[in-house]
């Protein structure tokens, strides 16, 4: 009996852990990770200038863009709203026609993707007009337009 009972015990044993292992089914789980990474940039554009009487080409600076951080086919728009006349200050009637150029072609708006990327701005006044031009301080706002697309 005591034989029996072993074998019977044995047989349990080996069954038991068979069938523990057979009865285990698979079973997967899925975690999901995400994170927002937001764009980011920071524009430098050209700060006051003064000019000199009669130069036709004067520099005002560049715009740049630094640190930037954009989503794929994303990129910062940069345009410029420009009046094309310096007016005096004592009679707006009296005016000098500009240009706002970058080279030789004339500037109103860029896009931009990459550090440092930049855009050296001039401003082109025609010698006739310079020469027509009355005695006075003459000036006109650039108001810049930054938009990310």
């Amino acid at each position: 009996m005591r034989k029996f009972t072993a074998v019977l015990l044995s047989t349990m044993f080996v069954l038991g852990s068979f069938t523990s292992v057979m009865a285990q089914d698979s079973d997967t789980k899925q975690t999901t990770i995400s994170v927002s990474v937001d764009p980011t940039y920071m524009v430098t554009i050209p700060a006051n200038t003064t000019i000199k009487s009669g130069e036709q080409s004067s520099s005002l600076g560049k715009i740049t863009i630094e640190n930037v951080r954009l989503e794929p086919d994303k990129s910062v728009n940069v345009a410029v709203d420009a009046s094309g006349k310096l007016k005096n200050t004592k009679d707006t009637s009296k005016t000098i026609p500009y240009k706002i150029m970058n080279g030789d072609k004339e500037f109103k708006s860029a896009s931009y993707t990459e550090n440092s990327d930049n855009t050296m701005l001039t401003l082109f006044i025609d010698k006739s007009d310079w020469d027509k031009a009355y005695a006075g301080t003459y000036t006109d706002t650039l108001v810049f337009t930054i938009s990310y697309r």
